[in-house]
């Protein structure tokens, strides 16, 4: 068996997974992140819910000085062995092990602080040619925090998995090439979602260089009579074994507009491996999101009212003396 295989998921888990017959608003998600130096990366792949072989594909740079250059596009399927298409896309090369990222592409540049008051637009003069090349190499035994026979009442995915990596590979922005050698983490969920009934929650990753790593997840469900639930699941790995946790104590401003330089608070894990305690601090590196159901998104907040948003931003962690690095999404449904 595979080492970094879930507890009751086959390999086969890993890879694309079919359409269930009459299943509404059925979906599926895979992304990926990289705490590159000052540079945070996030690529976002969703299955359609409604034709199976169209995919959106994101591919962003989040930069220090708070520019976000972004590739959004939809496409035909290009692989059955991992989502996106011919211009942005992600093979698995070994199930929960390893994972290609491929982006070739034109990209858009803006700034959050743009992006909070409007959406990207369709297009601008503002465009750079933007390439991956990316190996994403699992470190540690993979995240299942919800089972494979899940049947909790909650509005996202029935199953999720989140694997904390080693990255490796090439960015070029314009005519300038990088070499990467970082952290990151990436998901992949499948299921019914409906963002349509979902309130405010949050994600938050994290990796310190020792290979310790977090993920927890929480999210509120407004369910048909209109009374909420609020679903919270996550976990913690050292030396390579997950422990989920019994108790998660997220801080107050977890669910809140991140700014440069904000001090989170503490996060708080009761697992098998004893009490985590990591302190979180925001940095510049962000991109606010606004989300459209059934599962779709908009680069940019609309700013209507009622809209659920969420920012996908970088953060720097604290870890009984070790620094790392981790990604803080906070998700909000406006006024």
């Amino acid at each position: 068996m595979n080492s970094y295989a879930p507890e009751g998921f086959e390999p086969v888990a890993d890879m694309n997974h079919s359409r269930p017959d009459s299943t509404p608003n059925w979906s599926e998600s895979y992304a990926f992140w990289v705490y590159w130096e000052d540079h945070y990366l996030y690529m976002h792949y969703q299955r359609h819910p409604d034709d199976s072989s169209m995919w959106r594909g994101y591919a962003s740079v989040q930069c220090e000085d708070g520019r976000v250059i972004t590739s959004h596009g939809f496409g035909r399927e290009r692989s059955p062995f991992g989502p996106g298409y011919q211009q942005c896309y992600a093979v698995c090369e070994r199930p929960f092990e390893s994972y290609r990222v491929e982006v070739d592409t034109i990209a858009q540049v803006s700034d959050w602080e743009t992006l909070r008051s409007k959406v990207m637009p369709g297009l601008d003069e503002n465009i750079v040619p933007l390439k991956m090349e990316l190996q994403f190499i699992s470190v540690s035994q993979t995240y299942a925090p919800m089972k494979a026979d899940d049947n909790a009442t909650h509005s996202s995915a029935k199953w999720t998995h989140y694997n904390a990596c080693k990255v490796q590979g090439y960015v070029t922005i314009g005519d300038e090439r990088k070499y990467i050698d970082a952290l990151g983490f990436r998901d992949h969920s499948a299921g019914p979602r409906s963002i349509g009934n979902m309130g405010s929650g949050y994600m938050l990753t994290g990796i310190v260089p020792s290979g310790r790593s977090y993920m927890t997840i929480g999210v509120k469900t407004v369910r048909d009579d209109g009374e909420t639930a609020f679903f919270s699941v996550g976990g913690v790995t050292i030396d390579g074994k997950v422990s989920y946790a019994t108790e998660i104590d997220v801080p107050e401003l977890t669910v809140s507009m991140p700014e440069p330089g904000l001090e989170l608070g503490t996060l708080r894990f009761a697992t098998g491996h004893g009490e985590s305690t990591i302190t979180l601090r925001a940095t510049n590196q962000g991109v606010p999101i606004t989300n459209l159901p059934p599962c779709y998104e908009a680069i940019g907040l609309q700013g209507n009212p009622g809209e659920l948003i969420y920012h996908d931003w970088r953060v720097e962690i604290e870890w009984d003396g070790e620094k790392g690095v981790g990604g803080w999404e906070p998700c909000i449904r406006t006024e």
